[in-house]
């Protein structure tokens, strides 16, 4: 019984996850969006984006710790772990955007979505393992 309970947990958690990165996934692309636009005449757009991406990794922290592994633990010190994960991800998005397009001569229709998959993924066991262990 104990292990079904596991299983039934591990199962609501990576639900939890998905409907928490769909949300995280509209957030940062509107708040994105919308930041661009109304400040993309005062501010240089690496400026903009480092605010986005600061901004959009702190929210789905939040909903990550909250709402889909439900942590306990120091806020500071997951917040900060929150950013390795993201780091990498971006990092190992970006190899493999290229290695997709310029050697495997994959389309970035394709090769986006397989990305998106992967990194899905690798975010999940980052968070679960690391970020929130």
């Amino acid at each position: 019984m104990k292990l079904i309970n596991s299983i039934s947990n591990l199962s609501k958690e990576r639900i939890k996850f998905l409907i928490g990165g769909i949300w995280n996934t509209i957030f940062g692309y509107l708040f994105s969006v919308a930041i661009f636009k109304s400040f993309e005449e005062l501010f240089h757009t690496l400026l903009i984006a480092f605010f986005v991406n600061f901004v959009s990794i702190s929210q789905s922290f939040f909903i990550y710790k909250k709402f889909v592994f439900c942590s306990e633990g120091n806020w500071l010190k997951e917040w900060l772990k929150s950013f390795v994960v993201y780091g990498l991800s971006g990092l190992i998005s970006s190899l493999l955007i290229w290695f997709m397009l310029d050697w495997l001569h994959i389309d970035i229709i394709y090769a986006q979505g397989y990305v998106i998959f992967i990194i899905a993924i690798f975010s999940y066991f980052g968070h679960k393992h690391y970020t929130f262990k």
